[in-house]
């Protein structure tokens, strides 16, 4: 009998230490994916920041057409309520 030396000898499971996987190698996919996690983060984060809602390019021209004089204040704010609405 063999007293003592586990299931596949010393070194535990398939004698990569005391699990499955080497602890090196395990370290190195927690570090990719921790990566990964911050990554996606800031992207989502940045997309977040600079994303212009649907109608605030209508308003960004509603602006530009005030601050030419195609149309007056009175207008202007009239049209800025419709596209808020």
């Amino acid at each position: 009998m063999m007293w003592g030396l586990g299931y596949n000898g010393a070194r535990g499971c398939l004698g990569w230490g005391a699990g499955f996987m080497p602890g090196g190698f395990m370290f190195l996919i927690g570090l990719i994916l921790l990566i990964a996690a911050v990554v996606l983060l800031v992207i989502l984060l940045k997309k977040r920041r600079s994303g212009n809602e649907p109608g605030d390019e209508a308003l960004d021209l509603l602006r530009l057409r005030l601050a030419k004089g195609e149309i007056d204040e009175e207008e202007y704010n009239r049209r800025k309520t419709v596209l808020k609405g």
